[in-house]
């Protein structure tokens, strides 16, 4: 060990990065460079002649393993991680190789190594614990997605059943009718019956009317309430397992799309369908597609409730198809939009309507970053309505033998 004391060897010594040390064949350590007595003198107390003693102070199974304890010899490098303060004490790494009669031994401090380690451990918990979560959530979003379309349908039948002015219009002209004959009425029925029954056909058909424009007012009010819970559930689905692929026939996601809008739309106009001829079909998540052109023709429709717009509202739904591309254009008549506005339009909780919740164009413009689609809004000015675009980059499969 006589070359232990060079010069070039103290040199190494004193500039070496790592903590170098070594003991002899009794445990003690006979030779400590300046990294290792920095690691190790805050943990053995100063003590430094007895190594192994100190280290199973910290970890018995770590000094058996690097030491070799009872005497018995190794012939291979072994390496152990052990913390001597416990849970407030760095981490050492320790690499002990036979040498001579004792061992060589290298250590390092590799803190932030092992915290990285155990942070990326979390996170993946972490990410493995999200997973699960998404595919609950997905699953209670599905479910309400399928109650909220049952009863979406529900009150499209219900509205249906409202439909009373034919009754109304057939209770007002046999009151008319006998009117003409209250005389006769009266003769046979006695003084005064014919002018009691015009009153109560009158009476029938007022209280027909109160109840059809009450039963509306309710009617559009559930409505209001599913469209929002609809517009909350797509925001949120968008966000729980990412896209549902499958094969879409556009041609008849428009017709879909008509049938969704059409309690809203023939109260207040009409809606027109320009579709292809053939059948266009591509590969993309139908709920969000759908979801994005039914929040356009809700945006359009409420737009021209606001502005209380003398002309019927005129929406015309555009379907376009091209080898590698599709395009949906939707126009309205409505109150248009002024430059100032058009620029704020996709900005979470912007709206211009009074008790708009600015959550339909915002969830839109995610709904289609999503699905990988371009989506626009324009106005060629105030009063001269809005025309909305949805592109998407994607193979369609068309065929012109199925119509």
């Amino acid at each position: 060990m006589s070359s232990l004391s060079s010069e070039a060897l103290q040199r190494f010594l004193y500039t070496c990065p790592l903590g170098l040390l070594y003991t002899d064949e009794r445990g003690d350590c006979a030779l400590l460079n300046g990294v290792a007595s920095a690691l190790l003198m805050p943990w053995t107390a100063g003590d430094l002649k007895a190594l192994p003693r100190q280290v199973a102070s910290w970890s018995a199974e770590a000094a058996a393993e690097l030491f070799c304890a009872e005497g018995a010899r190794h012939s291979r490098s072994v390496s152990r991680r052990v913390r001597p303060g416990g849970q407030t004490g760095p981490w050492l790494e320790w690499t002990t190789v036979p040498f001579d009669r004792g061992f060589s031994v290298t250590l390092r401090d590799v803190s932030s190594l092992v915290e990285a380690e155990q942070a990326l451990k979390r996170a993946s918990v972490e990410e493995a614990l999200q997973r699960g979560r998404a595919e609950v959530a997905a699953g209670i979003l599905h479910d309400l997605g399928n109650a909220l379309t049952g009863v979406g349908a529900e009150t499209v039948a219900l509205h249906a059943t409202q439909q009373l002015d034919g009754v109304i219009g057939h209770l007002q002209r046999l009151a008319e009718l006998l009117a003409r004959a209250e005389q006769g009425l009266d003769q046979c029925l006695g003084t005064g019956k014919g002018a009691a029954i015009v009153a109560l056909l009158d009476s029938g058909a007022t209280s027909l009317v109160e109840r059809q424009t009450a039963a509306r007012e309710h009617l559009q009010r559930m409505q209001g309430g599913l469209a929002h819970a609809q517009e909350l559930l797509s925001i949120n689905r968008s966000f729980a397992l990412g896209s549902d692929l499958s094969l879409v026939d556009l041609k008849r996601l428009c017709n879909d799309l008509r049938d969704l809008c059409w309690s809203q739309v023939e109260s207040r106009g009409s809606m027109e369908m320009h579709l292809p001829a053939g059948a266009v079909r591509v590969r993309c998540d139908r709920s969000k597609l759908i979801q994005i052109l039914l929040n356009l023709a809700k945006n359009a429709w409420e737009a021209w409730d606001a502005a209380a717009e003398p002309e019927p509202l005129r929406l015309v739904l555009k379907l376009e198809a091209g080898p590698q591309s599709v395009s949906f254009t939707l126009r309205d008549n409505g109150p248009g939009l002024s430059p100032e506005v058009q620029k704020c339009l996709f900005e979470p909780g912007f709206s211009t309507k009074q008790a708009g919740r600015g959550l339909g164009l915002s969830s839109s413009q995610r709904l289609a970053d999503a699905l990988g689609a371009r989506l626009s809004l324009h106005s060629a000015g105030v009063g001269l309505g809005c025309t909305a675009k949805l592109q998407l980059a994607m193979e369609v499969e068309s065929d012109p033998q199925h119509q």
